[in-house]
């Protein structure tokens, strides 16, 4: 067991995940803390609820997002090509949905929250600067699983581990200089730099230019055709795999 352990951790990819594991799991105990502290009563549902829209953006980097990653690991050029213009669709009109969903929730949530029939306009821009850097972040996922099925393993996973201690960082210092319900913001748009420094560094726009070309590789399409087909397999896998923990 312990040589199977050192195995795993000698791959700089394995230390970077487990970095940002170990990050994210005290990181939410120490703000839970400072939640308790520094925060009325009043405001820690909402402020839960922010933070937790926050996280949806990293969300979508799993189940088509890990499906994609396969897919660039294992396909042709030609069948990147095509992988590439069909991923940019769907996440795009994920991203568009998420955003009216997520804003319009906040619509009816936020006047419960501060006791009111309408909801007060700079509570809906304080909203509005949460839902729209993650956003950005889920039409961006596309170039992070391209660059993680062609290989930048361990660059990807650094940039994760980096992304989860800058969010802490931001979310404490916020809480600890008053910024209350306001420390979520720059959260949020840390969340969203951190991933397009990534992508810069990365080159990421060269992807979509290589992408641009015409396909004329057959078994493209059928990797395309799989999408909607894996989406629903992933989403069934996580269902089965929930109602199990359920019944233990």
């Amino acid at each position: 067991m312990i040589r199977l352990v050192r195995a795993l951790f000698s791959d700089p990819a394995v230390r970077w995940l487990a970095a940002s594991r170990v990050l994210a799991l005290t990181g939410a105990v120490a703000t839970l803390g400072l939640l308790l502290v520094y925060l009325p009563i009043a405001e820690r549902g909402l402020w839960v609820v922010a933070l937790n829209t926050v996280a949806i953006g990293p969300t979508f980097e799993l189940g088509m997002g890990s499906l994609l990653v396969q897919f660039v690991a294992h396909s042709t050029e030609a069948e990147r090509e095509q992988l590439w213009n069909a991923a940019k669709r769907w996440y795009r009109r994920a991203a568009t949905l998420f955003g009216v969903i997520a804003f319009l929730v906040g619509l009816l949530l936020l006047p419960r929250a501060f006791g009111a029939w309408l909801p007060n306009p700079l509570n809906v821009v304080w909203w509005a600067a949460i839902v729209l850097p993650v956003v950005a972040y889920v039409r961006l996922v596309p170039s992070i699983c391209f660059l993680e099925g062609g290989g930048a393993v361990v660059a990807v996973q650094r940039m994760r581990a980096t992304q989860v201690a800058i969010i802490l960082g931001t979310l404490w210092l916020g809480l600890a200089l008053g910024f209350r319900l306001n420390a979520v913001v720059p959260a949020a748009v840390a969340q969203l730099l951190v991933v397009l420094r990534f992508l810069r560094r990365s080159r990421a726009s060269g992807i979509g230019a290589r992408a641009a070309q015409p396909d004329e590789g057959g078994s493209s399409a059928h990797a395309t055709s799989a999408f909607p087909r894996e989406q629903r397999r992933s989403a069934a896998v996580d269902q089965i795999v929930a109602d199990m923990r359920r019944a233990v």
